[in-house]
């Protein structure tokens, strides 16, 4: 079968659950990290609208590209990641993911001053009962 009949996208191994690929802006100033991720997003199907470093080109491209959902690194040029999703946000709504390749650390002082942030460690935990803190170890 031809993959117009199975109804994948090129380049998704014939998996048609991704046949509707997002429109994807990765804001990352990790250059070998962006790249990365945008090789991944392409092979899963999406198109990756643009890679900004700066604030100031997540900003450009958000405006130019209007992409579908938003990966933005936590720390990015002298600014963290959740202040630039949140100025993108004011423009228009779009999901955003929050990336981040620190200690939880440098990830609590941002945080704080959102308090609908969750990091990928609490939002991966099974939770168990009986124990306060919900525990557990992230899901296979």
């Amino acid at each position: 079968m031809s993959e117009g009949t199975t109804g994948a996208a090129k380049g998704t191994g014939g998996n048609p659950q991704v046949a509707g690929g997002r429109r994807v802006l990765i804001v990352e100033d990790e250059t070998l990290v962006g790249l990365g991720l945008k090789s991944n997003l392409e092979r899963l199907g999406h198109e990756v609208v643009g890679q900004a470093s700066t604030a100031a080109e997540a900003m450009a491209f958000f405006r130019e590209k209007k992409p579908d959902i938003v990966l933005m690194d936590i720390r990015l040029d002298g600014i963290d990641g959740i202040t630039v999703a949140g100025q993108l946000l004011k423009e228009r709504r779009v999901p955003m993911i929050i990336l981040s390749g620190l200690q939880r650390q440098g990830t609590d002082r941002p945080r704080r001053r959102h308090r609908r942030v969750r990091l990928p460690h609490q939002a991966c935990q099974r939770r168990e009962p009986g124990r306060p803190d919900g525990g557990g170890d992230p899901p296979l």
